[in-house]
């Protein structure tokens, strides 16, 4: 095998596993993941009256979805995918579809087709987990607010499950559309006035949008766009220490960078990511 037929074995790897990661990231997005069982917010309905009385309707039917959600989602994350799918297919979407309130009706079938999208790509069922994901913007704002990850993350899905079609063009689309709504929201986020939260956001937004950069670098390495992909790795890069995004991350755009480099040839741009060898925490 010849030195850049190995590397682009090694980067074909690399992607894989990119990819398993996006997609985990995907499953329940911030600002609606479930509450846990225990918290004071979410009263499980056996407790006493008394108690429940604190509660508005709304609240109470979001606590009794969730009961029934989170064992699921249990199974799914012990990766028995098609037990998982079953379930919130037959359990969690027709409890949901049935709520009252519209907020834990749009909250939990969001949460149960981008799950179900989650475990289809697990199983390889690519096409299935595309419509899986594109179902969920149904549930989805239309205008992301300052604390809605979750448009950024579902168009960053379908992307990443039109990749594993290996219909790299079709992909370029919400790949962009992801990008572009984390930049949305980075500004929105870097206008709060409460420190903790304004940190927060930002370096959430800017992790998610280094995520995308990444996986898009690797569509457009796919359609041999080498220079293309090396912006938006060396764009990723920039965005991942900025925001302090995870060591995980940052390694792997490094990783990709210096695959990238190689495999076109750029000199300069192989040295450079060489350097970028111990990624900055």
């Amino acid at each position: 095998m010849l030195p850049s037929q190995r590397v682009f074995v090694n980067l074909f790897i690399l992607i894989a596993l990119v990819l398993s990661s996006v997609v985990s990231r995907g499953q329940t997005p911030i600002s609606q993941q479930p509450s846990k069982p225990n918290s004071p917010d979410r009263v499980a309905s056996q407790q006493s009256v008394v108690v429940d009385a604190h509660l508005t309707p709304e609240e109470i039917e979001d606590g009794q979805i969730n009961e029934v959600y989170q064992p699921i989602y249990k199974i799914q994350e012990q990766r028995d995918y098609q037990k998982a799918i079953e379930q919130y297919r037959t359990l969690v979407i027709p409890m949901a579809e049935k709520a009252k309130f519209e907020r834990p009706r749009k909250k939990f079938l969001y949460l149960a087709y981008s799950a179900i999208g989650a475990c289809e790509m697990g199983l390889g069922q690519f096409k299935d987990a595309e419509e899986m994901y594109q179902k969920t913007f149904e549930y989805l704002p239309a205008s992301p607010g300052v604390e809605d990850s979750e448009n950024a993350v579902m168009f960053r899905s379908v992307g990443v499950a039109r990749m594993r079609q290996q219909r790299w063009k079709d992909a370029e689309e919400p790949l962009q559309k992801a990008i572009s709504i984390s930049d949305e929201q980075i500004i929105l986020a870097g206008k709060l006035k409460e420190d903790f939260m304004r940190k927060a956001l930002t370096d959430d937004y800017g992790e998610s949008q280094s995520i995308s950069l990444n996986v898009l670098a690797i569509v457009y390495f796919r359609e041999q766009r080498y220079s293309e992909s090396l912006t938006l790795l060396e764009r990723a890069y920039n965005q991942a220490i900025t925001f302090h995004t995870s060591p995980t991350v940052v390694k792997q755009i490094v990783e990709n960078g210096k695959a990238v480099s190689k495999v076109s040839g750029d000199s300069a741009a192989s040295a450079t990511w060489l350097q970028r060898s111990v990624a900055p925490n």
